[in-house]
């Protein structure tokens, strides 16, 4: 997690996030996955 996205999001434990990304395909030991890119995250606001 490089940057200060990752560890902002670690530290809100339990909180709700609006995140914004792209789904990719990964191969990895042979097997493909689905992984997310995150690009941005905001903490959702409570009603």
């Amino acid at each position: 997690m490089n940057g200060a996205l990752g560890p902002a999001i670690l530290a809100a434990k339990g909180r709700r996030f609006h995140l914004a990304g792209k789904l990719e395909l990964s191969l990895w030991g042979g097997k493909e996955r689905v992984r997310l890119r995150l690009d941005d995250a905001a903490i959702a606001q409570s009603l």
